[in-house]
């Protein structure tokens, strides 16, 4: 596990304890989530249609 990382988790949860900092940190903090849950799912569907399109043909 990269301990920087898990520093600047720490760090974006503190923040967003702070009102006026809070919204925003936690906005950025939840597009950069979704934007990287987005393309594992994108390369998860990539991998089962190549696998599923092998299995066929």
């Amino acid at each position: 596990m990269n301990i920087i990382k898990v520093f600047k988790l720490d760090l974006v949860k503190l923040a967003q304890l702070i009102p006026l900092i809070g919204a925003p940190v936690g906005a950025v903090a939840n597009y950069k989530l979704i934007t990287h849950l987005g393309e594992t799912v994108m390369n998860c569907y990539r991998i089962r249609y190549f696998v599923e399109k092998d299995r066929i043909g």
